[in-house]
Parts: C-alpha cells; structure tokens; sequence
C-alpha cells in the first residue's frame, strides 16, 4: 500500500507532537503526517463538551475525507470509524488502514476497534515513550558540565558552521532576501528551499543523520533555481518548524558555540510548541527567559532543569531568531565567582569565545533574516 497522508485534529499540543513522533518512528513508514494540504484520512478526538460543534469544524475543514475519531465515548459519525481511548499505537494504525481502503470488514464492528488486551498502552505510557524518544533524539544523556572545566565546556558546545544547520540557515536568509528558491544538492533526496517553505521527500530519520555530520562541500552545496520554480512536487513544509527541528537534532543537548555561557538571553516572544518540537521543561524555560533575562547556566539553576534540557532550546530559539543576547546586562554573583575561580584554566574557552566574537559581524544580516521567520 502506499503512503498514507494523515491530517490530525483537536488535539493538545503535546499530543500533536507525540504524533509527529510516532508517524516517525519504525514501522510507520506508510503514514506520513501532512500539515498542508487535504489528507487521505483525518484524525479527530471528540472529547469535548461539544462534540457535534468540532466535528462540524472538523467535517468544514475535511469534507468528505475518511475519518478515525479518538473518544471515550461511543461516536457514530458518517464516513468515520471509532476508536475508544486510550489507543495503542497497533489499533491506531489498523484504523487509518482501515479507513484508507474505505472501511474493509473487520473482525470486529467498526465502532468497538480496539486492540488486543496483550498490545493495549495506557495513555500515559505512551506518551512517557514518545517524550522518552524526544529528549534522546534532541537532548540526548550527557551529564551536566562545570563551567570551569574546558572539556566539559567544548563537549557540550557545537559550532554549526560546517554542518547542514548553517547551510539551511544560510539558504533560507538568501531566499528569504531575494525570493528566489535555491536547491541544496548532494543530500540523500531533494530538498528545495522556497519563500513559502520547504519541499523535501527526505525521511525526518534520514535527515537527523544528516544534521549529524560534518558536511563536505564540495558534495553539499546550494543551488539557484533559474527562472520560476516548477510547482512542489509535495506538500511545503513552514521554513520555521524545519529550522528549529534541524537545530534540535543538530544540538543534541549541546549549547550553539554563538551563545555564551555567561550572557544574560531572553527569548523574545512563545515559540508555536503547536508546530514545533516540545522538548522537556520547555514551557518552563520559556516562560521563565520570556519574563527576564538569565544566562543560561543561572537559568537551569533557577529551574534546576538538566544542561541538556535547556542547551538545545537555546539553540532552536537562536535558529529561528527568538534568542535575544544581552551582554550589558551584569552577570550574577555566582557567574562572576565562577569566572574568577576558573583562571586559567579556561583558556580554550576563551579562544572559541574570541572566535564567536569575530563571527558576530558576518552573522548579523542572517540573523536579522532570520528574525522575520519567529512571527511565522
């Protein structure tokens, strides 16, 4: 059978993100979830106090589409199949094939689908498994680092030149200048950098991998589309969503080498955790550099959050240019202590922090650029 584009609908944010991470993981490879576009099977939960008002919304939005509705009550709609919570993922994927081939007969009547006793998950331990996959696919297990020590500071700091984040980031801020689309060449498949967004057939996996690696350039390089680009082939992904993705991945619990340990940042406004990547106490570590400026080691300490936690959330913030650093402002006490303690032996630190200060210039039209994409 071939891939099936699924559309999900009144869900809560983080039960949008654990689906964007189930349709990732094995075994789905025949579900994809669409976020543009009609979908060959819609997926709406009616737990509401007014389940006929969202299926209304739902039926405006989807007309016609087969439909799997997720409730703890019985629902009997047209053209849709039900599907008592909670779900495990076995029933879920039966029901979207099952909607796919319009409604097959089943073993059992289409409104009591369920799974087997032996493959049933509570709801709270899939949701423990996703969010598990999350923090190993974006911040990875590293302990937290002492400030002072060298090696724990360049262990948990990357530099994306090199890497494919700078390369999109740079790709972007151009089309994002000029509007005219540009090709980056030599990846596993296509990937097409539009002013409206981006058009890839490379799998979320795939593309993990290659934020990973250091890349060669005379393989990876961009190419200026001539002329008006052809239509997308597939469905355009949000140029915002996919940058703070691929900075997620890119990170891996680690600090961008541009964002200093000891500067005060704040984040200037929500990121849209509806369309992108939650990571674990994101909501916290938003709201709290929302409201006031901390650096970042002080601001774990004041969540007592892991490095690895907040580390990767800077990183994304600063790709899509949420991240606002505030170098006049004092660091604290305990930073300063810190800093005096540390002498000498922070040496190395000292160098890449040079080398950061000399990039400064030559980032900051991308960085401007890039602003643009946090209102997106």
């Amino acid at each position: 059978m071939p891939v099936t584009t699924v559309s999900i609908f009144n869900v809560p944010e983080r039960t949008s993100a654990q689906f964007a991470i189930l349709f990732e993981s094995p075994g789905w490879e025949k579900v994809r979830l669409l976020t543009m576009g009609k979908p060959q099977v819609g997926v709406v939960d009616l737990d509401s106090s007014d389940p006929d008002r969202v299926w209304k919304e739902y039926r405006k939005r989807y007309p016609e589409v087969p439909s799997v509705i997720l409730s703890t009550r019985p629902q009997e709609r047209e053209g849709a199949l039900w599907l008592t919570k909670p779900v495990s993922p076995a029933a879920l994927k039966s029901a979207i094939a099952r909607a796919r081939k319009g409604f097959a007969p089943a073993p059992q009547p289409a409104h009591t689908v369920v799974s087997r006793p032996r493959e049933d998950v509570a709801t709270r331990a899939a949701t423990t498994a996703l969010d598990a996959e999350i923090e190993d696919r974006c911040c990875g297990d590293a302990p937290d680092i002492d400030p002072r020590n060298a090696d724990d500071v360049a262990r948990a700091t990357y530099c994306i030149q090199g890497h494919f984040q700078a390369l999109l980031s740079h790709c972007c801020a151009l089309v994002i200048r000029d509007g005219k689309s540009r090709a980056i060449e030599g990846l596993p498949g296509p990937f097409v950098v539009h002013r409206n967004g981006i058009e890839t057939t490379i799998r979320p996996n795939v593309l993990r991998s290659v934020c990973l690696i250091a890349l060669r350039e005379d393989i990876v390089h961009l190419r200026e589309l001539v002329g008006t680009a052809p239509a997308p082939a597939t469905p355009l992904q949000p140029l915002a969503p996919v940058l703070w993705q691929v900075a997620l991945w890119s990170a891996r619990g680690r600090l961008s080498r541009d964002i200093a340990l000891d500067v005060p940042v704040r984040i200037r406004h929500w990121p849209v955790f509806t369309r992108w990547t939650e990571t674990p106490n994101a909501m916290r570590i938003t709201a709290l550099l929302v409201g006031a400026p901390h650096t970042p080691l002080d601001a774990a300490l004041a969540l007592g959050v892991p490095h690895r936690h907040l580390f990767p959330l800077l990183s994304a913030a600063q790709a899509v240019g949420l991240l606002e650093s505030l170098p006049g402002h004092a660091s604290t006490p305990r930073i300063r202590e810190e800093r005096r303690s540390g002498g000498d032996r922070r040496g190395e630190t000292g160098a890449r922090e040079g080398e950061r200060r000399e990039s400064t210039d030559r980032r900051g039209i991308l960085r401007r650029i890039l602003g643009r994409l946090a209102g997106r």
